[in-house]
Parts: C-alpha cells; structure tokens; sequence
C-alpha cells in the first residue's frame, strides 16, 4: 500500500460576524446628544473619550463601553468628525484670552486691595410658567411650554462670595421684544450699588 505525503491544507474558515451590533434606544440615543451639546455649552471640545467618560460617570451599565463604538453611534445619529481648526470655540480666540487675562488680573488686584466683589447675575420667566415639578418628554426633554402671548420677567441680582444679595434681587417686565428695559435696569443697578456701599 502506498503511503502518500499529506498536503498541507488551510483550515476551513468559520463564519466571523464579529461583535453583535448594539442597539440603543432612543433614550440612550438623546444621552449621546445630551453630552454633546452639554461640552459644547461650556466651550469644552467634545472629543469620544470626554463624551463616553462623562456617559459613564451617569451610567456605568450604558451599552456603549468603548470609544470606537461611540464614535461609529455619533455618526449614526448626525454629528460630523471635522478639524479643531474648522469649529469656532470663542473661548480659543486670541481676543476672548486676552480679555480673560486682563479681567482676572483686574479681580486680583481689587482682591489685594480688600475691595468687596458683587456680580450681576440675570435670567428671565415667563408669568404663570413656573412651577417645581412638570411632565417632561423623555426624548427630547422638552416639558415647559414657551408662548410669546405670556408677559416675560427679568430678574436680577448681585451676589458676592457668599451667595446673593437679597435686598438686591429685582423683578421687572420685559420690553415688548422680549428683551430687558434698559432704563430700569440702569435705575436698579445705580440702587443697588447705593446700597451695597452704605453698608460695605
């Protein structure tokens, strides 16, 4: 009997389908966007690896637990990889620095000095619009309803290291653009400043 040479032969190949796919839904889909726009909101870069540790710190158990998955979802859901260079970030500006520098350098000086430091802080509401708890859309977050029709509020404050100012908070109409009358505000303003240096 003859005895033949065996040939070597590549082994068969099994079907490789790689990881199975994950799927998010679409809660996990607007936490994604979420965290974008959030960095964005706070002039942070949002690179993948900043997006999923934040993802992460809020839920350990997400389905996305790599970067590589994150950044095949982020295409998916719209958002565009592009250069640092082509996305306008203000806080990188030249101009934007160079006023952060001399505003910081003004605050230490008074701080030497002992000069007592108030901000103005201002946010706005619309009449009857407010409340502490409402029902919201789980999707997009979207829970107060917003109508021109309502009369708008300013409100303004100064508030120093320790917190607010009370005797300083103010509440006025806005103009009919919506926007703050800037004759009261001016009136305000000089009031309240009479008063912190009465007392201060």
């Amino acid at each position: 009997m003859a005895i033949r040479n065996p040939t070597p032969r590549s082994p068969r190949k099994l079907l490789n389908f790689g990881r199975p796919s994950i799927s998010l839904t679409e809660q996990h889909q607007a936490t994604i966007r979420f965290h974008v726009h959030s960095l964005l909101a706070v002039r942070i870069y949002p690179t993948t690896s900043k997006i999923l540790v934040r993802i992460l710190a809020e839920n350990a158990d997400f389905p996305i637990q790599s970067t590589t998955s994150l950044w095949r979802w982020m295409k998916k859901l719209g958002f565009a990889y592009k250069r640092t260079s082509k996305v306008v970030v203000p806080l990188n500006t030249p101009t934007f620095m160079a006023a952060r520098a001399r505003y910081f350098a003004a605050i230490d000086e008074l701080r030497a000095s002992g000069a007592k430091i108030f901000w103005h802080d201002e946010t706005w509401a619309n009449k009857n619009e407010e409340t502490r708890f409402v029902w919201t859309n789980r999707t997009t977050g979207v829970g107060r309803m917003r109508s021109s029709i309502r009369k708008r509020l300013a409100i303004s404050a100064l508030l120093g290291e320790s917190g607010f100012y009370k005797q300083t908070i103010d509440m006025f109409k806005c103009d009919e653009n919506h926007t703050m009358d800037s004759r009261h505000f001016l009136t305000w303003i000089d009031q309240a400043a009479s008063l912190l240096r009465e007392e201060f």
